[in-house]
């Protein structure tokens, strides 16, 4: 880091939801699953508050859309099986 220049600070939910153009439910179930890195801020309680920083977004977000597209087609495909075998087991 340069002398004198300020560390990247840390964005809430809302502001990094609002740079993906995404809804924050969506953004807070990525970070949950590690498809994009996030920090928690909680200490102790149930209630995790978290914190992103949207250069490492971007970065991850960047890094994913230049997977080949048959393996995110892949992805897709696992998820949507892995949502619909939890259905049915509730």
């Amino acid at each position: 880091m340069n002398a004198g220049a300020q560390p990247e600070p840390f964005v809430d939910a809302e502001c990094a939801a609002r740079f993906l153009a995404i809804e924050r439910r969506q953004l807070l179930a990525m970070a949950r699953s590690g498809a994009i890195p996030a920090y928690s801020a909680s200490l102790g309680s149930r209630r995790r508050m978290w914190r992103f920083r949207l250069s490492e977004i971007a970065d991850a977000m960047s890094k994913r859309l230049k997977k080949p597209v048959g393996l995110i087609e892949d992805d897709m495909d696992n998820r949507s099986r892995q949502s619909r075998s939890s259905r049915k087991g509730s």
